[in-house]
């Protein structure tokens, strides 16, 4: 039996999350699912959960901004 894993976006490696990603995401897709916006406004940019799966944006970044709230 064949399993799929995720790999980095140049397919090269396995992709793993860190608990700080995996947090991250989460706030944002909790976000999602009360205000129907797939990204949030985060010192001027917007932010969504790809951006933190792919580390373009920093996860304490987005911690930071919800704790804030």
């Amino acid at each position: 039996m064949s399993s799929v894993a995720q790999t980095t976006p140049n397919g090269n490696a396995p992709l793993t999350l860190s608990r700080e990603q995996k947090q991250a995401i989460r706030l944002i897709d909790d976000h999602q699912f009360r205000y129907g916006s797939s990204a949030v406004k985060i010192n001027g940019q917007w932010v969504n959960a790809e951006q933190v799966r792919r580390s373009e944006v920093d996860a304490a970044v987005v911690l930071a901004h919800f704790a804030g709230k």
